[in-house]
């Protein structure tokens, strides 16, 4: 039963092949639920879409002044009001389509932070839980909960922001 279920979270793409060896292996060895086993540790399959759609609507951005330019130098120069036009819905297609890969990028950008920002709460709560009173007294309770908020919101706000760089940048060095 197990064993069918690893085949399927490989299947779907939520583990890749080297996650399914180790899970096999504690499958195997301590007879754990796969699909547990991969969300309590968080093996699943992370793709960056939103880097792709950063890196698509860059290009699109960039072939509007492109396109622009074309249409001065051939449209206006000739006359050729079809070909105006048609350079001009080019654009708006262009346009459009950077619009709705930003969103998409945007989107996925948000999910990564915010699954980032739970990790890292996560990981400080349990981290918390393990210290003694002892230890929990040298720390004042405000530097805890600004540890436990606002240093994690920080940084997920840090990936969220710096994924649409990240995606874009490499494209407009090479355009």
């Amino acid at each position: 039963v197990h064993l069918a279920a690893l085949i399927g979270l490989v299947e779907q793409n939520v583990v890749n092949r080297n996650v399914a060896k180790t899970v096999f292996e504690e499958i195997f060895l301590n007879d754990v639920d796969p699909e547990r086993y991969v969300e309590e540790k968080g093996l699943k399959v992370v793709s960056d879409e939103g880097a792709l759609r950063a890196a698509v609507e860059a290009v699109l951005e960039l072939m509007v002044p492109m396109i622009m330019a074309d249409l001065i130098d051939t449209g206006v120069a000739t006359g050729d009001e079809r070909y105006i036009y048609q350079k001009g819905f080019q654009m708006v297609l262009c346009a459009a389509a950077a619009l709705v890969l930003g969103i998409g990028s945007a989107r996925f950008a948000a999910l990564a932070g915010q699954g980032l920002g739970a990790n890292l709460r996560e990981a400080e709560y349990e981290k918390l839980q393990s210290y003694s009173f002892a230890n929990i007294d040298h720390f004042r309770v405000s530097s805890i909960v600004t540890r436990l908020t606002s240093d994690v919101t920080n940084i997920q706000n840090a990936v969220s922001t710096g994924m649409r760089p990240f995606g874009r940048s490499p494209v407009m060095l090479i355009f």
